[in-house]
């Protein structure tokens, strides 16, 4: 395990002189924070990660959580679960009592330790919809719209917009792996409940999906009248340009981790049109708020830039994250009563959030002991003139 280097480490020194000493006698809550930098997914790690540790870096430069400092490392896990395994074990051992997971297959095979060693597992947009259920996962946390939730949504817009002929045919590209299947259940069952909508397809692209060209054309071939995306890393970028290849005038609808500036800036005038929801406002809206300012401050007080990161949807996802730990942090210290934060501590500091927005980055969110889902609501956006414009504020589609 590691701490990140480079700017985030020079911040983290040079705030040692201002927050160090008020710090010397504090006691601290360890958090843990995997990242993929170097693996399929890249492209949102080196962003997301970014966000999650100047948030933290921020909140530690003021005081830290009611006297306490967040003790923020990351293990660097490439996506591959034998190294978050790894990672998992290694926070555990040092007394971590929190964890931001990252990554589907990671999520799956940790959510048992994660229950076993009462560390609690925060997984927003990062695990597997089933984890809402706090029953039979009591230390795992979703916060956010899963991916069955933003599915359904998804649905819940073409049926509020189809004025077509007929039912609106819709096809269902996934990442193959356990974060693109995961819901497949709503994927094919909400059609049914809201009627008027038909899948037609599922297509399949093999991890890392660094060619979407055969897919694309086998969806082209079933002639949809809406494209659902579920991919991730390169992928999606690859879809716009081929569907634009192919003269495609179906929309693609994009999951949160498809559909961001990334896109844009290789797709460029292909992207046009692309439409994608998200669980957090996108940074045109992050660099209004107050939040944005303090770390622009702090890095200048660094005698650092601001880091480029900031204009990426997934570094507000990074902001996000952070702002629900600190936030959490906050109840479990009032549970721990001035004894050490302990992991079911922060089980309570999670379950005690009632319509947290994140400093009003995303939709309020209330996690409770018996529901661990929070709020299931997203944005829709279009991509329009380059820019990110959006079509629906903050809605749900229906359960199955």
């Amino acid at each position: 395990m590691r701490r990140v280097t480079g700017v985030v480490s020079a911040i983290v020194l040079a705030l040692a002189v201002t927050a160090g000493g008020a710090f010397a006698q504090a006691k601290v809550i360890k958090i843990g924070n995997f990242c993929d930098r170097l693996g399929p997914t890249q492209t949102i790690g080196i962003k997301y990660c970014v966000g999650f540790h100047d948030y933290m870096d921020l909140i530690n430069s003021k005081g830290g959580v009611e006297g306490y400092k967040i003790e923020h490392n990351e293990v660097e896990h490439g996506y591959a679960v034998p190294k978050a395994v790894e990672g998992y074990k290694k926070f555990k051992s040092d007394g971590y009592v929190a964890v931001v997971s990252y990554g589907t297959p990671i999520t799956d095979a940790l959510k048992s330790f994660a229950n076993q060693d009462k560390i609690s597992l925060l997984t927003p947009g990062f695990g597997i919809s089933d984890v809402e259920d706090a029953t039979k996962f009591p230390y795992v946390f979703v916060g956010v719209a899963s991916y069955k939730s933003q599915i359904s949504a998804i649905y819940q817009y073409i049926k509020e917009t189809w004025k077509g002929p007929g039912a609106a045919k819709v096809v269902y590209l996934l990442y193959d792996n356990p974060a693109g299947r995961d819901p497949l259940d709503y994927v094919r069952g909400i059609p049914k409940k809201l009627g008027g909508i038909e899948l037609v397809g599922e297509v399949a692209c093999p991890p890392p999906c660094a060619e979407a060209s055969s897919q694309m054309l086998q969806i082209s071939k079933l002639n949809p009248d809406f494209v659902i995306s579920h991919l991730f890393g390169k992928g999606p970028a690859l879809t716009v340009k081929e569907r634009a290849k192919l003269g495609m005038k179906a929309p693609l609808i994009s999951l949160v981790w498809g559909f961001s500036e990334d896109e844009i800036n290789v797709g460029g005038p292909d992207a046009e049109g692309y439409m994608g929801v998200n669980f957090v406002v996108m940074p045109d809206d992050l660099m209004k708020t107050p939040v944005a300012k303090d770390v622009v401050d702090m890095y200048k007080k660094a005698g650092k830039e601001p880091p480029r990161e900031m204009n990426s949807v997934y570094y507000v996802r990074g902001i996000m994250n952070g702002a629900l730990f600190v936030e959490a942090a906050k109840h479990a210290i009032k549970a721990a009563g001035g004894k050490p934060v302990t992991g079911e501590h922060f089980k309570q500091g999670m379950e005690s959030l009632r319509d947290f927005t994140a400093l009003g980055l995303m939709a309020p969110t209330t996690i409770t002991a018996s529901n661990h889902a929070g709020s299931r609501k997203v944005r829709l956006y279009k991509v329009q003139g380059g820019k990110f414009v959006l079509l629906k504020d903050w809605f749900e589609g229906p359960h199955l």
